[in-house]
């Protein structure tokens, strides 16, 4: 997700309850089935979800996609 282009904005959230692997997945899976998300990549070790939006960041959508899926977020900070 290093390569973004000018369209592009990348933002880190962070995620609490992510217990295994199996839910990051879960996490993933949810956060990519948002509108506007290009790409995502979750981290259990680090807590943290990496968004690529492909155009405005729905950053209420990609938390409300994660706290859906059973876990808590909140924006960390804009890494693009």
């Amino acid at each position: 997700m290093s390569s973004l282009s000018n369209s592009q904005k990348a933002t880190s959230f962070h995620v609490e309850g992510m217990a295994c692997s199996s839910c990051a997945e879960r996490v993933e899976r949810a956060i990519r089935a948002t509108p506007g998300v290009a790409a995502a990549a979750v981290s259990l070790d680090a807590k943290r979800a990496e968004v690529v939006f492909s155009g405005p960041a729905n950053v209420e959508a990609v938390i409300a996609a994660i706290g859906n899926a059973g876990y808590e977020a909140a924006l960390e900070n804009r890494v693009a």
